[in-house]
């Protein structure tokens, strides 16, 4: 990937000299960029700007040398808070949506449906088939991506992820990961040492140094070299890789013709992105220790900055200009964050801003993006004593594609992930854990909720819950809040956030287990999905899955009003850390997620058994508000039933899972479920659990996988 520092200082001059002369006109991606605002009010700045990418670097290697924190690189993979979306949401379309967090603010994932057609990010494609009969299911279309292709000097690899639907203007937003490697360095061929040729006097020995070179010296740094060229015909050519994350738009108003009209990349591995209205936010994360180069002044700003290119045929990656970048002033310098808005119904350009000097969990509301980053405050931390953990939330305002700084808070304490943040009436509220949960600390972990003011500023809190525990869920709920904390026991603290400045518990329910997620199913009922545990003096051990039911009505009082236990010691399911994997109704009854599950064991349970099940798990409440069993899935024949008991075979040696049978997500239309996994959908009724229909998919046969030797794909 390289970007023309020239063609960039040319673009800029040209512009300048447009603006002097008082002329206007578009001159490409950058030249609109530097006409936005960066920033609505310079008074509540409290991200570094600069002018210029020389004052930038500056500024980067002034925080290096003076910066007292650490910030924990870390991807946004569990998510977050606030108002549920669930079957309310889709009574005027009876079709399944996606499990999102904050009401209007949408989440993408691998599976969607406009009650007619199902679109899927699956095998390598993006696929759209046609459900409105499930007895004759048919795949429409699919869009290829490759894995591996070569270009030039380049090599590139593109993966979908997950995607949006749109369904009154007929797209679907899709995001794909990709990465180019650059070659850099090439061995030569005639450098190449041939096993077959001896240097003169040096008999059976080979060739270790390059042409042209000298032998290193004992102690010599380039021994090291040396040691790399030795049998380098056997060794793959050095490779720069750059990563990055493009956003496409597909037209689907023919789905047996997806579309591409629109597409955008910017570098950096994907972190999240959300979906409010027509406008999308794409963020991703790049780390760049080059940043690090003793002589800032040597280091060309398409070295040292992140760099993005629109879809138009010839495009180029153009360095992000100096105006939108922004620094964190204490922050690690190798961590750039790029945030990308779009509004998917206009034809202006996307709005970029990036930050450099951290990462973290992102939570989104209707109108502001957070990006919270845990910080270690070790310049402040006296010889033999533990360093305070913080979490830096800074706040982004998100208003039609565009991403605006909007101010900075600091809370004690660390965060699990992006259900530890909500945003209502004005006011930010943030979950954290601080000190350790380690046995005999000094400094013994305690949990807390803090509320931020509209200026960023602590308003009310809650502190020192459940000392040695930590937070394992939370679930905000407009004025109330649900945690969960564990080490032995699993506590279920209610409180009331109704009055900002006073937050209070008001009850706590102490039961066996844990649960990671949190769901509302009604007003007085909330579940979680989570654990059963095994546990004898301090010793704790996971058994199998749990769901609970808990009756919220009297907040003073919660109450665990029924469990089920899905299998046993080494069971799993995505929906205790991916809440877009559960499938819910309440106007259905319909509770259902993806497991894989072990049997059950009444002696030594914490023993693990080889897996007897993979697929959906349907459980419903009945007359008395107990969780029963529904039904279940499963696209495999030999893990097909959660209640068998295992064949003596299944003991001996573990047996894979059949790869493309595994079911990735459910979802439904009217009274008809459809299951998928990476070889077929499945059509179920919902009221009787029998097979309507199933088609098969396209690429699930394929070696997608292969590793790479040369110029040579090894199928595994």
């Amino acid at each position: 990937m390289s970007h023309n520092r020239t063609r960039f200082a040319l673009t800029l001059l040209l512009l300048i000299a447009l603006i002097l002369s008082g002329c206007s006109a578009p001159f490409g991606l950058l030249a609109r960029w530097l006409n936005r605002d960066q920033n609505p009010d310079p008074a509540d700045t409290k991200l570094i700007w600069a002018d210029s990418y020389d004052d930038l670097l500056r500024e980067i290697y002034q925080r290096q040398e003076y910066s007292n924190y650490y910030y924990a690189r870390s991807s946004d993979a569990p998510q977050g808070a606030g108002e549920v979306n669930g079957a309310d949401a889709s009574k005027d379309q009876d079709h399944s949506t996606t499990n999102i967090q904050v009401e209007g603010v949408e989440e993408a994932d691998i599976i969607q449906t406009d009650g007619q057609r199902i679109f899927l990010v699956a095998n390598q494609r993006l696929i759209a088939v046609d459900a409105s009969d499930p007895a004759a299911m048919r795949v429409l279309d699919s869009v290829r991506f490759e894995l591996y292709k070569e270009s030039g000097e380049e090599r590139i690899s593109e993966t979908p992820l997950e995607m949006y639907l749109l369904k009154d203007s007929k797209k679907i937003v899709l995001l794909t990961s990709g990465w180019v490697q650059t070659n850099w360095q090439p061995i030569p061929e005639d450098s190449k040492p041939d096993d077959e040729k001896t240097e003169p006097g040096d008999a059976g020995e080979t060739q270790s140094t390059p042409p042209g070179e000298s032998a290193p010296e004992d102690g010599d740094d380039a021994a090291e070299d040396a040691a790399i060229w030795e049998g380098s015909d056997r060794i793959m050519p050095y490779y720069d890789t750059e990563n990055y994350t493009t956003t496409r738009i597909y037209d689907i108003s023919n789905p047996s013709n997806l579309k591409l009209v629109q597409e955008f990349s910017q570098e950096g591995y994907y972190m999240s992105s959300r979906m409010i209205d027509s406008a999308v936010y794409v963020i991703t994360q790049k780390h760049n220790y080059r940043i690090y180069s003793e002589d800032y002044r040597n280091l060309e700003p398409d070295v040292a900055f992140p760099a993005v290119k629109d879809g138009e045929e010839g495009a180029e990656w153009e360095t992000v200009p100096a105006e939108k970048i922004a620094i964190l002033p204490d922050g690690d310098m190798s961590a750039q964050i790029i945030m990308m808005g779009m509004d998917t119904e206009s034809s202006s350009d996307p709005d970029i801003l990036t930050v450099i000097g951290s990462g973290g969990q992102l939570y989104a509301s209707l109108e502001h993006l957070y990006m919270a980053a845990t910080s270690y405050p070790w310049g402040d931390v006296k010889e033999g004593e533990e360093p305070e953990i913080m979490t830096d939330i800074y706040r982004f305002r998100l208003a039609d594609g565009r991403v605006l700084e909007a101010g900075k808070g600091t809370v004690p304490g660390a965060i699990i992930n992006q259900f530890c943040m909500d945003e209502h009436n004005g006011y930010f509220r943030i979950a954290t854990t601080s000190g350790n949960n380690w046995m005999g600390t000094d400094n013994p972990s305690t949990n807390n909720v803090y509320i931020l003011d509209e200026d960023m500023k602590e308003a009310g809190s809650i502190t020192g819950l459940a000392s040695g525990e930590t937070i394992h869920s939370v679930r905000f709920l407009g004025d109330r809040a649900y945690m969960v904390t564990f080490r032995t026991v699993d506590p279920l603290f209610a409180l009331d956030l109704s009055n900002p400045e006073n937050p209070k518990v008001l009850g706590e329910l102490k039961i066996p287990g844990y649960s990671t997620y949190l769901h509302p199913y009604s007003e007085n009922l909330l579940l979680g999905f989570g654990y059963d545990v095994w546990t004898e003096n301090d010793q704790v051990m996971n058994l199998g899955l749990k769901v609970s039911l808990f009756d919220i009505s009297d907040m003073t009082k919660p109450r665990e009003i029924s469990t089920y236990i899905l299998g046993g010691s080494g069971s799993y399911s995505e929906v205790l850390y991916e809440h877009k994997s559960l499938l819910f109704s309440q106007e259905k009854n319909l509770i259902a997620f993806p497991a894989a599950l072990t049997p059950q064991r009444e002696a030594a349970p914490w023993i693990y058994k080889p897996p007897i099940f993979q697929g959906l798990i349907l459980l419903d409440l009945d007359s008395s508000q107990q969780i029963v069993l529904k039904g279940y899935i499963s696209h495999t024949g030999q893990y097909s039933s959660p209640l068998a008991v295992p064949d003596e075979d299944l003991t001996g040696p573990w047996k894979e899972y059949p790869y493309y049978d595994l079911i990735k997500r459910g979802a439904y239309i009217g009274n008809t479920l459809f299951t998928f996994s990476g070889r077929q959908i499945r059509a179920t009724d919902l009221t009787e659990m029998k097979s309507l229909g199933v088609v098969k998919l396209p690429g699930y046969d394929e070696e997608v996988n292969g590793v790479y030797y040369y110029d040579t794909v090894v199928p595994r």
